[in-house]
């Protein structure tokens, strides 16, 4: 049992949680590890090797207390349980906590895909792309804090080789007999206009 001074209630210890009575409040409140729970999502449909796509998720708080709520960072805790149990103003600056994002490539490959921040609301997001197709998993790993307890989560994508651009058709090669009848329709054409034009001309000189 630990006293927590004078007049206050004893607080109990045990497997790593304190649990005492606030004198100002009579709430009994536990303080210790929070247990996490991480989710991550990536497009059902299959993507394009080399195409980015946004891979989602997110990390939550899941102690009895506040369960579903959002994971922060230990700088923003204490703020943070302040609005969630005293009736405190909600924080607008506070910050949330790391997500590693690893991938098992179609080869057995183990990819490092790079780290995320959560947000206010718990959520994260990362664009990334495949290099080579076949079945990745996708592992999103929050590794826990002070506060909270780790946890992990995974989703799987499907890569697929992009289609090849359709090839614009070859016009076919002119045949030997259109390759001269064609300048010598032109050519007929622009001497029947010359010959028009002169005798349009002689037809106005003859008039009185």
């Amino acid at each position: 049992m630990i006293e927590t001074g004078p007049g206050a209630n004893p607080c109990a210890v045990a497997d790593g949680y304190l649990v005492g009575q606030n004198g100002n409040d009579g709430i009994s409140y536990c303080f210790g590890k929070g247990k996490s729970q991480t989710t991550v999502t990536a497009p059902s449909v299959e993507v394009n090797v080399g195409q980015k796509f946004t891979i989602t998720g997110a990390v939550l708080d899941m102690s009895p207390a506040q369960a579903g709520t959002s994971a922060v960072s230990e700088e923003s805790m204490s703020a943070w349980m302040q609005y969630l149990h005293m009736q405190a103003p909600k924080p607008t600056d506070a910050t949330g906590v790391m997500v590693e994002l690893t991938a098992i490539d179609p080869n057995n490959n183990l990819i490092s895909i790079g780290q995320a921040a959560t947000n206010m609301d718990g959520r994260f997001g990362y664009s990334w792309s495949p290099e080579v197709p076949g079945l990745y998993q996708i592992i999103a790993t929050f590794k826990g804090s002070e506060s909270y307890g780790s946890s992990t989560s995974s989703t799987y994508l499907t890569a697929v080789e992009a289609p090849s651009a359709t090839a614009q058709p070859t016009p076919m090669p002119l045949l030997m007999s259109e390759q001269y009848f064609i300048p010598a329709i032109a050519g007929l054409s622009v001497l029947i206009i010359i010959v028009l034009v002169l005798v349009v001309m002689m037809m106005l000189k003859k008039r009185p």
